[in-house]
């Protein structure tokens, strides 16, 4: 399983990194093509968290929908962390995305917040 850690800018300017693994990492090169990948190992790491307690930073992301053109229902989901406020922002909430031959659209945006 491929495994690479992308530079991320918080909103207060740190610098860290965030994990992406297996499909996730054709996900991030699709919805953050010019993400870099990091090249600091003692960089914070920031993860894309499942549950509002969590503590720490929640990286901004959005938030993929595969759905099922027969029946309407989502067949899948993913949490793709987004580097840079700037990208974040040119990311339309109609926009699509191919991923593994698979069309995905965006569900929603999530901006960066704390978990406390």
């Amino acid at each position: 399983m491929t495994t690479k850690y992308y530079k991320y800018t918080s909103d207060s300017g740190t610098v860290g990194r965030t994990m992406h693994r297996g499909a996730g990492v054709a996900s991030k090169t699709t919805v953050d093509p010019d993400a870099e990948v990091s090249t600091a190992p003692g960089a914070p790491l920031f993860e894309i968290s499942e549950s509002r307690r969590s503590f720490g930073l929640r990286p901004r992301h959005v938030e993929l929908v595969r759905v099922n053109t027969d029946t309407g229902t989502i067949v899948g989901t993913r949490r793709v962390a987004v580097a840079t406020i700037a990208r974040f922002n040119a990311i339309a909430a109609t926009d699509t995305f191919d991923i593994g031959g698979q069309t995905w659209r965006v569900r929603r945006k999530v901006a960066e917040e704390f978990g406390v």
